[in-house]
């Protein structure tokens, strides 16, 4: 009879810790969601900025590819396509004052594996 109660004891403390551990689980779970949804709210984008030279601009397909340039000035082989259909131009009246060779310097953001490019700005050689 006692092991019977030592039994039933240890499958109702372990029945009660499970069962703790399932909740708290699903607490967590609901509370993920409502956290994305803060950070939308407020608006939060994470942006980066590509700096180097233009290497070319699709004015059709409103796109350029910008050469990216290590810190001593140099050419490296790493290039970066951005859409620039909706980008801010500081330096530029339009697109087609945008011309191979250009230093620039692209704030974008990534959106389902396209770079967006926020604006685009001129800057001197």
């Amino acid at each position: 009879m006692r092991r019977i109660g030592i039994i039933a004891l240890a499958l109702f403390t372990t029945t009660g810790l499970v069962a703790a551990g399932f909740a708290e689980e699903k607490q967590t779970e609901q509370k993920a969601p409502v956290q994305q949804a803060e950070q939308k709210k407020e608006g939060k984008k994470q942006e980066y900025i590509y700096r180097g030279v233009v290497s070319k601009v699709n004015k059709k397909a409103k796109t350029i590819i910008v050469n990216k340039e290590g810190p001593k000035g140099e050419q490296t082989d790493l290039a970066m396509l951005f859409d620039v259909s909706k980008a801010k131009l500081n330096g530029y009246k339009s697109l087609k004052d945008v011309k191979v060779g250009d230093r620039v310097s692209v704030p974008y953001e990534g959106k389902l594996g396209k770079m967006i490019a926020v604006e685009i700005t001129k800057e001197k050689k």
